[in-house]
């Protein structure tokens, strides 16, 4: 019991480290047994067609299913719906700013120009 205790924190990083290296083989290695990984795999005979094949007929169905839904438009008719206000708040115009918005405030042949003056804070700081 008393190695149990002295080596508590080497315990513990084993059981971490050998439960994720079940849980990456679990749910992303294994793979095919030529060895790479396969995310698609196929049960039973496909009769020659591959995959992606497949895959890509499994997501035109699903297309297909969406382009026939039909939307009930008369939700947009509903009274809560015509008691809603509009609040948004014009955004008033605003000066351009610099032309190079990172190029040092007050540099030398800075063509943007600032109007903001830091002669009084850059003084106080360097007190």
């Amino acid at each position: 019991m008393n190695i149990l205790i002295k080596y508590k924190g080497i315990f513990i990083v084993a059981i971490i480290s050998a439960a994720a290296f079940a849980g990456y083989h679990f749910f992303l290695g294994g793979g095919s047994a030529a060895g790479g990984s396969s995310y698609l795999t196929s049960t039973g005979n496909t009769g020659g067609v591959s995959e992606a094949e497949i895959l890509g007929a499994e997501i035109t169905k699903a297309i297909r299913e969406v382009d026939t839904l039909k939307l009930d438009k008369s939700v947009f008719s509903h009274p809560i719906l015509s008691r809603l206000e509009d609040r948004d708040k014009e955004i008033t115009p605003q000066d351009d700013g610099r032309q190079n918005p990172f190029s040092p405030l007050n540099a030398v042949g800075n063509s943007g120009g600032s109007d903001i003056d830091l002669s009084g804070l850059i003084d106080s700081l360097s007190e």
